[in-house]
């Protein structure tokens, strides 16, 4: 007869074990969005434009993030200007908004 083969360890299939997540606490506190600084201020509106300059795609986050940078380097101050603007507008708001909430 034929000897009868043994189950081993590497036999087995291991058993997939789902680490537990954390629920997330909630400490009853509003949230104030953080304000945007000059640069993504920037980003967020001309992304679109360098997208389709360069004929990325938005899953390209990488090339559209180094792209948008090289963009905001060859700026001079003056055309940086009104995103600094919007950027210390912004800034007030969130400043506002932290009163408000007590934070």
């Amino acid at each position: 007869m034929a000897a009868a083969k043994k189950a081993t360890k590497t036999d087995a299939s291991p058993v997939k074990v789902r680490k537990a997540t954390k629920a997330k606490k909630d400490d009853g506190k509003p949230k104030v969005k953080r304000a945007l600084s000059a640069y993504f201020i920037f980003m967020q509106k001309n992304r679109q434009k360098i997208m389709e300059e360069n004929g990325l795609q938005s899953r390209d986050i990488g090339d559209i993030a180094k792209k948008t940078g090289e963009a905001w380097k060859a700026m001079s101050e003056e055309e940086k200007a009104p995103y600094a603007k919007l950027a210390d507008e912004d800034k007030q708001r969130y400043e506002r908004e932290k009163a408000a909430a007590g934070l």
